[in-house]
């Protein structure tokens, strides 16, 4: 997982390789102010399948993040792209950085 802070907003990337759109779920719910991406599924092999070597296995995960006040939850955005969930939580207008100058006394 990466957290990018850029100046409007904050970036979670996750490995999401083998699920699709439909496996996870994406919330943010007060007062914990978390979003959570949710995978419900988990790979079924069959019983008949024997494995000579395994090393992937696509399981269910959960991860949950405690939200600053200073987030604009309702632009929360997200989006599934080659195996990684990108999620865009922007940044409310006050928690913007502005540049201003700073006189020496």
């Amino acid at each position: 997982m990466n957290i990018i802070e850029q100046a409007d907003a904050y970036l979670l990337q996750l490995v999401a390789t083998g699920f699709s759109k439909g496996d996870l779920k994406l919330e943010a719910s007060n007062p914990e102010r978390s979003p959570s991406p949710v995978n419900g599924r988990s790979s079924n092999w069959s019983e008949n399948e024997r494995f000579t070597r395994r090393e992937f296995n696509a399981g269910s995960f959960a991860r949950s993040f405690r939200l600053p006040d200073s987030v604009n939850v309702d632009g929360i955005s997200a989006e599934l792209l080659n195996g990684i969930l990108q999620v865009r939580i922007p940044k409310a207008d006050a928690a913007s950085p502005k540049a201003r100058e700073i006189s020496i006394g």
